[in-house]
C-alpha cells in the first residue's frame, strides 16, 4: 500500500481486497473434463428431485417452470432448489431446530456438505450448458498451462481460447444460467496473461447490459466480471516493480491503450446506462435490497461469494429459523440483530464493493470528466453520505461470513467495503473541483466566509454546488467531515488509517488552497496527526499517510505552522519528531518537501523564522545538505520504484530552490561529492545516473499527469524541473560555475559511457 507521485496508493491485490468465493484454486482443474455429461442421467436427476413442490410463501421465481427440453441448463438451479425444498419440508415439520442436520462434523452430509458441493460443481454444470465439450476442455488446458508456465500468457495463447469467452458472454443472456456464467467468466478472466481482453470484441455486451436493466438482481454479477477485466492491466505488469522495468513495459505493452478503450466502451454502454446503474447500486439504501431467502439469485450470490464455514452455516441456519418463526407467527426478532438482516447486509456489501471498484477506475481514467459529470448528476455523494453512518462505516459483529480462509480483519467484507469507498472518495476529489460535493450547505457557507476573511474569491465550483443544491445535505456535517470524524475515532493502529489519510489528503491536493487547509485546521486534524506520529507506533504505510496529509495541510500556510509550533510544544518533542522524520524518509519525504518549499517562500517574504522551530531548523544549510544526501542514499537507478521515486523528486526540490540562493547548488554538490552510499558508490555518481533516468522517465507521454502533479503540488513549473536537471547534468549553461555536478565528478566520470549498462552488473 504505497503511493506514487500522484498521491494515489497502489491498488491492493484484488484477490485480497475484492475477495470472492470460493472454490479452492486446486479444484480449477476440474474444468478439464474429458466427456460431456450423460443427458439421460441429468433427466433422471430432475425426475428424482421433482418440481411439484414450491415455496408458496416466497417469490414465484424460486420455482423452476420450464420445458423438458431445457432441463440440462437448469441443473445447477435445481440443485439449489432441492436444498430449499428440503429446508421447506423441515420448516413445516414438527422437528426442533436442534434436531436438523445442518452441519456434519465429518463433512459427509448435511447442509454444509450440500453447499460445499454446490460451490465446486457450479462451474462444471455451467460448462455442460454450453454444450461444447471441446471449448470447456480448452479452458481447463489454458488455466493449467498458465499455472505451470506464466510466460505463456501471451495474446496468441489467450486468443486461441477466445471463442469460449465470447460464447460465455453470449450465453449470459439466459437469465437462469447467468450467475453460473459470470462465475466461469470471472475464473477464466482472472488468469494472469500478458494481454487484456478487448471489450470491443464482445459485441453482445451492450445487449447484456440492456437485458439486465430488467433483472436488477443480476447486475452485480456482471460487475464482478467487468471488475476482473479492468484489473487485468495490473495483472499483466512485470513482477519486477522497479520504474525501469515498468517503463519498459509501458513502451512495449498495448494493455494501457486496451484499458483506455475498454473504459470508453463501458462509459458509452447504452448511453451511459452502465455508469448510471453503477451509481444507483453504490448508493442504494439497504431497505431497498432483498433478503437472501427472497430470491434465488440472492441465495446463489451468498453461495458464490462466501466460504462455507461453521460461521456462515450458522448464519444460514439462524436465518431459516427466523423464517420458520415468522410462519408460526412467533414474536419477531430485532431486525438489526437478526440473521436475515446480517445475510442481507453481507450480500449488499459484496454488491457495492464491485460497483465502487469499477467507478473508481473509471474516475482515474482518461474519460473521467464524463464519469465526474454523472457523479454529480446522479447525486452519488449525497447517497453515499446517507449510507455512511448507517451502512458503510458500521462495524459488524464477528459472525459475518468470512471472505478468506483463514478469516482476517484485513480481508473481510467490512474492510473491503470501507477501502473501496475511500478509494472512490480519493478519485472524486483528486485534482477535481467535484470535491466540494462532499461538503454540506453550512460547510460551503463556511468556505465562502473564509474566502472573505482572506480577501480571495471563492472557487466557482463552491458557488455552483450551492446554487444547484448539490451539497451533501443541510445538516452540520457532509461526507468529508464524516470521514474526518471517523479518522479521529478509528482504532489508532488500524490499517484503515492509511486509506482514510489518502482520501482526506486528496481534498487538499493540487494547487494550494488556504481556505481548504483552514477547513481542516478548524477541525483539529493537525493536532491529531502529531499525536498519532509521536505517540502511536503504526505500520510504515500508515505513518506515510499521516506524514503526507500533514504536508498538504501545512504547505505555504502560516496559520498551520503556528498551530504546529503550539502543538509540538517543547524542544525535546520537536527533536523527537524530526528524528522520526529523518529516520524514515521514504515515508516522510513529502513532509520534508513541504518544509523546504515553505521555508524558501517565507524567506522571500521576510518571515521571522524564530517564531517556528521547524522553519528555523530548515534555515540551516547544513541541515538541508544532510537531508539531500540522506534522500539520495536511499535510492539507486536499480532500486527506484513507485514507493521511493518521491525521494528523488524531493531531492530535486532542494536543488531547484537552491538556485534562488547564491552558490546554493554549489554547496549541495560539494557536500555530495564527499559522500558514498552503502554499496561504496560515490553519491554524486549515483545522483548523476538517477537524474539521467529521471529525464527519460518523465519524457514518456503516459507520464503527463505525473508531470502536472509535480507542478501543481510544488508551485514550480515543470520546465524549471527539467532545466534544473539539465543544468546539473551539464546539458544547459549553469546559473553559476558551481551549479553543474559534472564539475565535482572525477575526470574519468565525465567521459561518455554506455548508460544502458548498470554499474551493478
Amino acid at each position: 500500500m504505497s503511493r506514487n507521485e500522484l498521491g494515489y496508493p497502489r491498488r491492493p491485490d484484488r484477490r485480497k481486497q475484492l475477495v470472492k468465493r470460493r472454490t479452492p484454486p486446486e479444484k480449477v482443474k476440474t474444468l478439464d473434463y474429458q466427456e460431456p455429461p450423460n443427458v439421460l442421467e441429468l433427466f433422471r436427476f430432475q425426475a428424482k428431485i421433482g418440481r411439484s413442490k414450491r415455496w408458496t410463501h416466497f417469490n414465484d421465481r424460486l420455482h423452476i417452470d420450464v420445458q423438458e427440453t431445457s432441463k440440462q441448463r437448469h441443473e445447477t438451479l435445481s440443485t439449489i432448489l432441492e436444498i430449499l425444498r428440503r429446508l421447506d419440508a423441515i420448516a413445516v415439520s414438527s422437528l426442533d431446530m436442534s434436531e436438523i442436520n445442518f452441519v456434519d462434523p465429518e463433512g459427509k452430509e448435511g447442509l454444509y456438505k450440500d453447499l460445499s458441493d454446490l460451490q465446486e460443481q457450479s462451474i462444471n454444470k455451467y460448462l455442460d450448458n454450453l454444450q461444447d465439450a471441446e471449448s470447456a476442455r480448452k479452458v481447463g488446458q489454458l488455466m493449467e498451462k498458465l499455472k505451470k508456465k506464466p510466460a505463456m500468457g501471451s495474446y496468441s495463447v489467450w486468443n486461441s481460447y477466445y471463442k469460449f469467452v465470447k460464447k460465455a458472454f453470449e450465453s449470459s443472456l439466459g437469465h437462469d444460467v447467468f450467475i453460473e456464467c459470470t462465475t466461469v467468466l470471472e475464473d477464466v478472466l482472472a488468469q494472469k496473461t500478458k494481454s487484456m481482453l478487448e471489450l470491443k470484441k464482445i459485441q453482445i455486451l451492450k445487449d447484456v447490459v440492456q437485458v439486465l436493466a430488467f433483472v436488477a438482481s443480476q447486475f452485480p454479477f456482471l460487475c464482478r466480471v467487468i471488475a476482473v477485466v479492468m484489473s487485468d492491466n495490473d495483472n499483466a505488469k512485470p513482477e519486477n516493480d522497479t520504474l525501469k522495468a515498468h517503463d519498459e513495459w509501458l513502451l512495449n505493452s498495448t494493455n494501457h491503450s486496451i484499458s483506455d478503450a475498454n473504459q470508453k466502451i463501458l462509459i458509452s454502454l447504452a448511453d451511459s446506462e452502465f455508469v448510471d446503474r453503477l451509481i444507483n447500486l453504490s448508493k442504494r439504501p439497504l431497505d431497498e435490497a432483498d433478503n437472501v431467502w427472497n430470491k434465488l439469485e440472492n441465495l446463489q450470490s451468498w453461495v458464490a461469494t462466501t466460504y462455507v464455514t461453521q460461521t456462515s452455516i450458522h448464519l444460514l441456519r439462524a436465518s431459516l429459523q427466523e423464517v420458520i418463526e415468522a410462519r408460526q407467527h412467533q414474536e419477531p426478532r430485532d431486525a438489526q440483530n437478526s440473521a436475515l438482516h446480517k445475510l442481507k447486509v453481507h450480500n449488499e456489501k459484496m454488491y457495492k464493493i464491485e460497483a465502487l471498484f469499477i467507478l473508481t477506475l473509471l474516475l482515474c481514467g482518461n474519460h473521467k470528466e464524463i464519469v465526474q459529470a454523472q457523479v454529480w448528476k446522479r447525486n452519488l455523494i449525497i447517497g453515499l453520505n446517507q449510507l455512511f453512518n448507517t451502512f458503510i462505516w458500521v462495524t459488524d459483529n464477528t459472525d459475518e461470513p468470512p471472505l478468506a480462509i483463514p478469516p482476517t480483519d484485513d480481508c473481510s467484507a467490512d474492510t473491503a467495503l470501507k477501502v473501496q469507498f475511500l478509494r472512490l472518495v480519493h478519485s472524486v476529489c483528486d485534482h477535481h473541483d467535484n470535491k466540494y460535493l462532499l461538503l454540506s450547505k453550512p460547510e460551503l457557507q463556511e468556505i465562502i466566509r473564509s474566502c472573505a476573511e482572506l480577501g480571495t474569491e471563492p472557487n466557482p465550483s463552491v458557488l455552483h454546488v450551492l446554487e444547484n443544491k448539490l451539497y451533501c445535505g443541510e445538516g452540520e456535517r457532509g461526507l468529508l467531515s464524516n470521514i474526518l470524524v471517523a479518522m479521529k475515532e478509528a482504532k489508532e493502529t488500524s490499517t484503515l488509517r492509511f486509506w482514510i489519510a489518502r482520501a482526506v489528503e486528496s481534498f487538499l491536493r493540487g494547487p494550494t488552497c488556504l481556505v481548504d487547509q483552514t477547513f481542516y485546521l478548524n477541525r483539529g486534524i493537525l493536532d491529531h496527526l502529531l499525536h498519532l506520529l509521536l505517540e502511536i507506533k503504526t505500520t510504515s504505510e500508515v505513518s506515510q499517510g499521516h506524514f503526507d496529509l500533514l504536508a498538504e495541510l501545512m504547505k505555504f500556510n502560516e496559520q498551520a505552522f503556528e498551530q504546529f509550533e503550539k502543538a509540538i510544544g517543547s524542544d525535546a518533542r520537536f527533536k523527537r519528531f524530526m528524528a522520526l522524520a529523518e529516520n524514515s524518509l521514504v515515508d516522510s519525504n513529502m513532509f520534508i518537501r513541504c518544509a523546504t518549499l515553505t521555508y524558501h517562500k517565507f524567506l522571500r517574504a521576510g518571515y521571522d523564522f524564530n517564531k517556528s522551530k521547524l522553519l528555523h531548523y530548515m534555515s540551516s544549510k547544513q541541515v538541508r545538505a544532510r537531508l539531500v544526501a540522506s534522500l539520495i542514499q536511499l535510492i539507486t537507478p536499480e532500486t527506484l520504484n513507485q514507493e521511493n521515486v518521491s525521494c528523488l523528486n524531493t531531492s530535486l526540490v532542494f536543488m531547484i530552490t537552491a538556485r534562488q540562493i547564491p552558490n546554493g547548488l554549489g554547496y549541495y554538490l560539494s557536500d555530495l561529492s564527499k559522500r558514498i552510499n552503502s554499496s561504496g558508490t560515490p553519491l554524486l555518481e549515483n545522483y548523476q545516473e538517477l537524474l539521467e533516468f529521471w529525464l527519460s522517465h518523465y519524457s514518456l507521454s503516459v507520464k503527463a499527469k505525473d508531470c502536472q502533479s509535480l507542478e501543481q503540488g510544488t508551485n514550480i513549473k515543470f520546465r524549471e524541473w527539467t532545466s534544473t536537471v539539465e543544468i546539473l547534468l551539464g546539458r544547459l549553461p549553469p546559473d553559476e560555475e558551481e551549479s553543474s555536478l559534472i564539475k565535482y565528478l572525477p575526470r574519468r566520470e565525465r567521459q561518455h559511457r554506455d548508460k544502458s549498462v548498470s554499474r551493478c552488473t
